[in-house]
């Protein structure tokens, strides 16, 4: 009966809606931030069958009351809630306006995205805080004193019977028709399809009927830190905090309307950023310019890149002598590394004992306790390596733990230089042949028996690596590289295996992780694998590349694993080269071999790439993203002497329109290799 209730109020009539304003919006903010009657600073909400000791406490929940003055050609109403996610699985949040039916309160669409482990998908298994805006029919609002509570279900997930989150400010926004009177004015500086860099001066004008001008926010929509807690990276950045707006761009009071947003730290931009301004009259009225679009942040001196976590536990909440962790994958060179740093947001995480990578602390707490806090930490280059590392807090405390919200621990890291893409292969990675090659090791447990013996028959080479289970635990073989190798410019990965006398035990499969996708190698028929045990011979294994998903375009590690016994036979391990041509690093290459800027740059339909070949040769001439995987081919094969002019229309291999970011074209001849960048701009 319960969870028959529970669905029906989530299944309300009512329509949900994440709004917020946009270009060309005139608004009224009405602000609710207390009195707050069951917490100190802002309010719990608590499920009213809650069963856990100490849940009743705080029931009922509270109604609350906020003045509407002005509802003169208004056309929609959205409620803008500061919201801690609360107990982790707790469900069916939902708002109520004026004793009308109950209206759910949205989780986090993009939460747990690819970031959060399979085995937990339900957003508010996770620990968030975040901005939902929730849409209710003008009609439920009234002129004068309006009433409204929250209410909550039962956890879905990590459930100890107390469903329970928290509200620290809620925002009624009233949006009008256009004919009401407005503030006005709109963004000079910098002008559209312009090129930015580290300290940008934005400029606004602004003027309003209705008196004068209060303030104007600058608003930017670019990939940055979550602050919103919602899982988008790339979005309008801003969020409230008991109803001031916090992490927008800038803020301007007096005229001129200039702000300077300092973007030492904001990550490297692969699409346009666009900015708005919200202007304030001193009558209470917003207006939202229109975006000024297509801007580009250069830096051609510097890069910042931002690493998203993955594996990111649901229910971040470290107590009672645990550990919790995340990964952060690291394909730079950090020998040009300047500074890092890590960001975050807790509650009560005052509360930490350690806050670490790869088993170093870097800081012992954080934050606030009982509290929410965004925190920005230092970290010393040392710690970091390239690869995948390992982000983690730890704490002793029994009573409550620090909560990390979403999206994580997230690590940003200052180059002195824009890192480049990677060579391509012109020859097969060798991983094991005689031996393992330099710069790979293997790591199994003491029960596993590992030996590169010399056989007859090796498959290539003289040996090749004899692996015995113990036979009575399921083992694990890894070979892991001392650095990720790119796997840009590769086709396939490629072994030999040799049953020898294995045998699996209770029909278990042989796995085989390339980093953390598992293969079944045993009954595989999409990539047609299926290796047989009753043929005790030399068996090629290959895996096309594509047809993994790897997280990331590089390799790190492969880990045989299964439950077996006796022991098999493994040998040639490489990466396939796609192209096998030998090519030489560029010295000293003849002055009239080059490849030009493209023209023009940026560009926005279509744009020419010139250069010149001193002889006849085989070339190849294509268009890369930055990382480093290709996104079609201009010309390639046999090519005469001389200048040569090649259009391209901003399309993939498929004629598809691409989006706007930064693009690498790279001219690869029998001896030469050169690239340059350019940048479309839709």
């Amino acid at each position: 009966m319960r969870s028959l209730l529970t669905t029906l109020a989530l299944l309300c009539t009512c329509s949900i809606l994440t709004a917020d304003p946009g270009p060309g919006d005139i608004f009224r903010e009405y602000l609710w931030k207390g009195p707050w009657r069951n917490a100190s600073g802002w309010q719990r909400v608590t499920d009213p069958e809650a069963a856990a000791a100490g849940a009743h406490t705080f029931l009922p929940n509270p109604i609350n009351r906020v003045d509407i003055d002005d509802l003169d050609k208004a056309v929609r109403v959205e409620i803008y809630i500061e919201q801690w996610g609360g107990h982790a699985g707790t469900s069916a949040k939902r708002l109520r306006l004026n004793d009308h039916d109950w209206i759910a309160v949205p989780e986090p669409a993009a939460i747990p995205g690819d970031a959060g482990r399979k085995r937990v998908d339900d957003p508010q298994c996770y620990q968030y805080f975040s901005y939902p805006s929730v849409s209710v029919p003008l009609e439920q609002l009234l002129e004068g004193e309006n009433v409204f509570e929250f209410t909550a279900g039962p956890q879905t997930c990590f459930n100890f019977n107390w469903g329970q989150w928290g509200v620290y400010g809620v925002t009624f926004r009233i949006y009008y028709d256009q004919s009401r009177d407005h503030p006005s004015g709109r963004i000079i500086a910098p002008a559209a399809a312009s090129t930015i860099a580290d300290s940008i001066r934005l400029e606004a004008t602004a003027a309003s009927p209705n008196g004068a001008i209060e303030q104007v926010d600058f608003i930017g929509h670019y990939e940055d830190f979550d602050y919103e807690g919602n899982g988008i990276y790339r979005q309008w950045h801003y969020r409230y905090r008991y109803g001031r707006i916090n992490n927008h761009l800038g803020t301007a009071t007096e005229a001129p309307y200039t702000a300077t947003w300092n973007t030492a730290w904001v990550p490297d931009q692969d699409t346009p950023i666009r900015l708005m301004a919200r202007i304030k009259d001193e009558s209470g009225l917003f207006y939202m310019t229109e975006s000024i679009d297509n801007l580009a942040l250069i830096r051609p001196d510097r890069s910042v890149k931002l690493y998203k976590p993955f594996n990111v536990p649901g229910r971040w909440q470290t107590r009672a002598g645990r550990t919790d962790e995340a990964k952060i994958f690291v394909g730079e060179d950090l020998s040009k590394a300047a500074a890092a740093r890590i960001l975050l947001t807790t509650w009560s995480g005052g509360h930490a004992d350690a806050i670490g990578i790869n088993d170093s602390s870097v800081i012992d707490y954080t934050g606030l306790t009982h509290n929410y806090s965004f925190d920005t930490i230092p970290v010393a280059l040392e710690l970091i390596h390239s690869g995948t590392n390992t982000f983690f807090t730890f704490s002793k405390t029994s009573h409550h733990g620090i909560e990390v919200l979403w999206p994580g621990i997230v690590l940003m890291v200052q180059y002195t230089a824009p890192p480049e893409p990677p060579p391509l292969p012109t020859a097969d990675l060798p991983i094991l042949t005689d031996a393992l090659t330099p710069n790979w090791h293997l790591q199994q447990p003491n029960d596993t028996h590992t030996d590169f013996v010399s056989t007859a028959n090796a498959f290539a080479g003289q040996r090749s690596l004899s692996v015995q289970p113990s036979g009575f635990i399921a083992f694990f073989l890894d070979i892991i590289g001392d650095n990720p190798v790119p796997t840009t410019g590769y086709t396939a990965l490629r072994f030999a295996f040799h049953p020898n006398d294995m045998e699996v035990r209770g029909g278990s499969p042989l796995k085989l992780h390339i980093n953390d996708q598992a293969i079944d190698l045993l009954e595989n028929e999409q990539m047609d694998l299926n290796l047989d045990l009753e043929l005790r011979q030399w068996q090629p294994v290959s895996i096309p590349l594509e047809t993994l998903s790897l997280r990331f375009p590089y390799l790190e590690t492969l880990r045989f694993e299964g439950r077996l016994t006796g022991s098999f036979l493994l040998d040639d391990i490489h990466l396939v080269a796609a192209h096998k041509t030998a090519i030489l690093e560029e010295t000293t290459a003849p002055s009239h071999f080059t490849l030009a800027q493209n023209y023009p740059n940026p560009f926005n339909s279509s744009t020419t790439i010139k250069f010149t070949l001193p002889q006849e040769q085989k070339i190849d001439l294509s268009i890369y993203n930055l990382a480093g995987q290709k996104i079609t081919t201009l010309a390639q094969g046999p090519w005469p002497p001389g200048p040569h002019t090649l259009p391209w229309n901003g399309l993939n291999s498929l004629g598809h329109p691409l989006a706007s970011g930064v693009y690498l074209y790279r001219l690869q001849t029998t001896s030469q290799l050169k690239t340059q960048k350019m940048l479309l701009l839709r």
